[in-house]
């Protein structure tokens, strides 16, 4: 064969390696993204569910609080209201 034959070969082969990488590198990339997004989605929500009922315990007090003053001390403490 002619050296610029070989040169082509080398080169078509190169590139078909090139190819054959980069799409198996998107596969795995794409295959990786979507675990840690599935990741990260169940950490959000484990926090929104600890946010909101903290939020909700919060609110609790507060009205507690604003409906009997004694209450809300109480429940600062962990005990129950004067009368309960």
């Amino acid at each position: 064969m002619s050296p610029e034959i070989t040169a082509a070969w080398i080169a078509a082969g190169v590139g078909a390696f090139t190819v054959a990488a980069t799409v198996a590198a998107q596969y795995f990339g794409r295959r990786a993204t979507s675990r840690d997004t599935q990741k990260a989605l169940a950490q959000q929500s484990e926090q929104l569910d600890r946010t909101l009922a903290e939020q909700r315990e919060q609110l609790d007090r507060t009205l507690c609080g604003a409906a009997d003053p004694d209450a809300e001390r109480a429940v600062r403490r962990g005990g129950r209201a004067a009368g309960q």
